[in-house]
């Protein structure tokens, strides 16, 4: 196998990608106790946790003062992490796990349809 210039352009491109997702993650896990948990993430800890003990629900959360919910996406999307650890650290890496599917979409999808310069630069 012959290595070129464009391989190492690549791997350099894709270090960089793994460097910025990491220090996001780090900076979005890392200062958790600053802020105050609030009576939202309360309640998707409490549904995570019920889910994780069997009891299912399609009912989310309550959008403001009218009687309108969303979506249980939230819930069953904190489960997974409410099995294996408390509900309130659940609720954070279920957040940070959020946002790395998102900004990998980001970038991927930038990439696709401008270019990687823009995918970079929508990620920074």
């Amino acid at each position: 196998m012959i290595i070129t210039g464009s391989y190492f352009k690549t791997a350099k491109s894709n270090s960089l990608l793994i460097a910025i997702f990491l220090f996001a993650i780090i900076l979005r896990v890392s200062y958790f106790n600053s802020s105050p948990f609030g009576f939202d993430q309360i309640q998707i800890a409490e549904n995570a946790s019920a889910i994780t003990k069997g009891d299912v629900t399609l009912i989310g959360p309550r959008t403001g003062p009218a009687d309108m919910f969303t979506g249980p996406l939230i819930y069953y999307v904190n489960a997974p992490f409410a099995l294996f650890l408390n509900p309130a650290y659940a609720t954070i890496f279920a957040t940070a796990f959020i946002s790395l599917i998102t900004g990998v979409t980001i970038y991927f999808l930038t990439k696709k349809y401008l270019s990687t310069y823009y995918s970079f630069t929508v990620l920074i």
